[in-house]
């Protein structure tokens, strides 16, 4: 985490290409349709606005991602501590090194923006869910890790959400 230097080993600069080679053309097509009131409308009012306060009444605090993700995330929200027991102690892996770098850092963004939105996290989701299946496969192989507080914790998460899904199930028509 501390150096850069695994950066250039993911070989980034590809993707980059492939996505400027994807991308480009409707840059350029909606800027010139749009006269460049698109990049105004979009980035320079909308974007802005939701970075600096909260907006269309979709304002919550730090935090609530990670609430939602108890109703969004069920029923693997059951794993989450599994998977975060697991990230934390294989965190020099390359390849949990990734996935912390691909969740950690767009989550926390995301619970500092106050505009929030229940569709923000999924870009993240399929990280988190990575994690919690490389989680679940080690944990096979060593069946006594999923004790204590792991699964204790696991159980409450998974019920909670449980508990919300029929709340909504019976409140909403």
């Amino acid at each position: 985490f501390r150096r850069a230097g695994w950066l250039g080993r993911l070989r980034p600069l590809p993707g980059i290409i492939w996505m400027a080679l994807l991308t480009t053309p409707w840059f350029v097509l909606i800027t010139l349709k749009s006269d460049g009131a698109f990049w105004m409308a979009s980035v320079g009012q909308d974007m802005v606005a939701k970075l600096a306060s909260e907006q269309e009444g979709h304002g919550f605090p730090p935090g609530s991602y990670l609430l939602a993700s108890l109703f969004t995330l069920w029923p693997w929200v059951l794993f989450l501590p599994l998977a975060a027991a697991y990230a934390w102690d294989r965190r020099h892996m390359p390849s949990v090194h990734f996935l912390i770098g691909w969740v950690l850092p767009f989550w926390m963004i995301l619970e500092a923006v106050p505009t929030k939105l229940l569709h923000y996290p999924l870009p993240v989701y399929p990280g988190v869910l990575l994690l919690i299946a490389a989680a679940i496969c080690k944990t096979a192989q060593i069946p006594q890790t999923f004790r204590g507080w792991i699964s204790t914790s696991g159980a409450v998460l998974f019920l909670i959400g449980l508990a919300v899904h029929l709340v909504l199930l019976v409140g909403l028509p």
